[in-house]
């Protein structure tokens, strides 16, 4: 490397460093401006940074996205003051960039968090990290089982997206072991008070034995078993999920009579492109005020930037 690169280099790495910072402190406006001066020395720079292992702008800027859109009270705003609601809905960072991440975010005052099992371990691995600071998490079922031990001893709120299917050409469809792995989940979880169960429906739905009692109603008797559980909340996403859909939702579980299950959703939604369609992870709005939902009820939702429980007929 040439000599009048180095300062150019030095300036792109304190840069780099002073937009964790900005994340760190919960300053994303500050970050994000940072992040723009840093991208104009990465397009000076490419030819040597290529060479080494620093962080590149693309995946600053996914971190400064996450950290944008965390949400605060049910609303999604950007974050002015200490980051204390994590969501990151990909797992795209490299190794290096999730090292980074990490090393920025052990000191933060963090109350809930929803990131990938790769970032959540790297956490965890972190002697500062504590994870009672950490109140509610975001798994796909499978990824649990393999989180440490001390990262779960603290989690007192689950909101766990189904299926894990063994059927690759139908996603959406439940398998036929679901009642067992919630039933294994949760012996790994032994302060676990809330559990959120949410559901993509399509139209393969039809063709399947979505309804009956081994293959459904068994998951929420394996989560009813628990005492310690105090609200359960299912959430169905698709179109399958509309129309005369509800009431026959509303009917089934119903019959569990059991008043821990709060709310029963149904939503179809408009996605990021544009299109009509399901929602996608990343699109979920209701994460964090699943637990203070004010109804009981199966309803018809097509308002993706919150739940409006007066649009529901059907009573548990």
């Amino acid at each position: 490397m040439s000599l009048p690169m180095l300062p150019l280099e030095l300036v792109y790495h304190v840069l780099t460093y002073a937009v964790l910072c900005g994340l760190r402190e919960g300053r994303v406006r500050w970050a994000t401006n940072l992040l723009a001066l840093s991208r104009s020395f990465y397009t000076v720079l490419r030819p040597v940074l290529f060479q080494r292992t620093v962080l590149i702008p693309g995946e600053l800027e996914r971190m400064v996205d996450f950290l944008k859109y965390c949400q605060f009270n049910g609303h999604n705003e950007p974050v002015l003051g200490d980051v204390q609601d994590l969501h990151i809905l990909d797992n795209f960072l490299s190794d290096d960039a999730t090292e980074a991440f990490v090393s920025a975010l052990v000191p933060a005052r963090l109350r809930t968090v929803q990131i990938p099992g790769s970032l959540f371990r790297a956490l965890s691995d972190s002697p500062d990290f504590a994870p009672r600071s950490f109140d509610a998490t975001f798994w796909w079922p499978s990824d649990i089982s393999a989180l440490p031990p001390r990262a779960l001893q603290a989690v007192t709120h689950l909101i766990v997206w189904f299926p894990d299917s063994s059927i690759p050409s139908s996603g959406w469809v439940l398998a036929p072991s679901a009642a067992d792995m919630v039933s294994s989940i949760l012996d790994l979880l032994p302060v676990l008070s809330h559990f959120a169960l949410y559901h993509k429906m399509a139209d393969v739905i039809h063709s399947t034995d979505f309804y009956d009692e081994t293959q459904y109603l068994d998951i929420f008797r394996a989560i009813f078993a628990r005492e310690r559980i105090v609200k359960v909340v299912l959430r169905l996403f698709g179109i399958v999920a509309m129309g005369e859909y509800p009431d026959k939702i509303s009917e089934l579980l119903g019959s569990l009579r059991d008043r821990r299950l709060y709310a029963v959703v149904s939503d179809e939604g408009v996605n990021s492109r544009g299109d009509v369609g399901y929602f996608f992870p990343e699109e979920v709005r209701m994460d964090l005020t699943v637990w203070d939902m004010p109804c009981r009820q199966v309803y018809v939702d097509n308002d993706t930037d919150g739940v409006n429980c007066a649009a529901g007929p059907f009573e548990l």
